[in-house]
């Protein structure tokens, strides 16, 4: 079953047997709306559409559980590591980003093999040249309390210690405001989150965003959190849905942000 909408479950158990398939492009944004009385057992197909209009990295998540980056190899061109379509080429095409590097070049780690499992709750960093793309993943959809791995390495560099690449680890969008949704420990609460279009950050924090900042984080995307805290914690749970809301930016303030 091809779901193009929101999926509900409500008091019921739901067995997928890997046939049930979750379709994000065209204008649809289908999601799995919050489990409060329900459940989905089995692995679903996610599929989702990003069109990148310059060549340069782009940050994506996965939704699911046990998938590896070699379902994310037929979708695009890869380069640098293992099983990628141009293993030998000296460029990486795919990278993470650790916190605990000396140095922000450190930081940024080659993936060696299509092997590679893709972490839930991680961002990825992908080169991608201009187009549309298609990135479809199986296994099984991330559900219930989702607790995110935040460090906190002192460097003593404010401006870099701290900083995590997150991904929404849900099928559906989640929302940065939903208090319930929550629990933030050692963390600021400002998201980031890059546009590749504008070549630059969208920044949100207590109803303000900055170039288009918005507490709306949809599924597969990734935001940048700073930890202040070396036992820092990060939770969401299924109350952080909300898909029935939107990505519109808030509405422009009178303020001043430095």
């Amino acid at each position: 079953m091809s779901i193009r909408g929101i999926l509900t479950i409500d008091g019921s158990e739901v067995f997928t047997n890997s046939r049930l398939f979750l379709v994000n492009h065209q204008g649809v944004n289908s999601q799995l709306a919050p489990l409060l009385s329900g459940q989905i057992i089995g692995d679903i197909r996610f599929e989702s559409m990003f069109t990148s209009l310059g060549s340069g990295w782009v940050n994506i998540g996965c939704p699911v559980g046990d998938a590896t980056i070699e379902e994310w190899n037929d979708d695009f061109i890869t380069t640098g590591f293992e099983g990628s379509d141009y293993p030998t080429y000296s460029f990486t095409s795919i990278q993470i980003y650790e916190e605990i590097g000396d140095g922000e070049a450190d930081s940024y780690q080659e993936i060696t093999t299509i092997d590679h499992e893709i972490k839930t709750g991680r961002g990825y960093y992908v080169y991608l040249n201009p187009g549309t793309y298609e990135f479809d993943t199986y296994g099984t959809p991330v559900t219930g309390d989702f607790e995110f791995t935040t460090t906190f390495t002192d460097f003593d560099d404010i401006v870099n210690d701290g900083l995590n690449l997150l991904a929404n680890p849900y099928p559906a969008n989640i929302n940065w405001e939903r208090e319930s949704g929550w629990t933030k420990e050692g963390v600021y609460n400002t998201i980031y989150t890059y546009d590749i279009s504008k070549r630059q950050f969208k920044t949100y924090l207590n109803g303000f965003g900055v170039n288009g900042g918005s507490p709306m984080i949809g599924s597969t995307e990734t935001f940048w959190v700073q930890a202040y805290s070396d036992n820092s914690m990060l939770t969401a749970n299924e109350t952080a849905k909300d898909v029935n809301g939107s990505s519109i930016n808030p509405s422009p303030e009178n303020y001043l942000s430095i």
